[in-house]
């Protein structure tokens, strides 16, 4: 994130927060047995391993720890 800082970017996207994050184990995702769900498909699975972990928001907060520690060393706010 320096990096981009540093070199002139104002900002992040950041859209996929809940899937930041993977279960240590990669444990396989249990099968929801949705039939309205089509083969192949997302809905397939019970995302409990790849989505939602509770260290998600941990990373959330160190990106915005790095952002206002770069805002309070430049004085840019971003």
């Amino acid at each position: 994130m320096r990096f981009w800082l540093e070199n002139g970017m104002d900002g992040f996207r950041i859209d996929a927060p809940p899937h930041t994050i993977e279960h240590i184990d990669f444990a396989d995702e249990p099968l929801t047995n949705d039939p309205n769900c089509p083969p192949e498909q997302f809905c397939q699975l019970d995302h409990i391993y790849v989505m939602n972990q509770p260290e998600t928001l941990d990373v959330l907060r160190e990106f915005r720890q790095v952002i206002k520690q770069y805002e309070a060393e430049t004085g840019e706010t971003k």
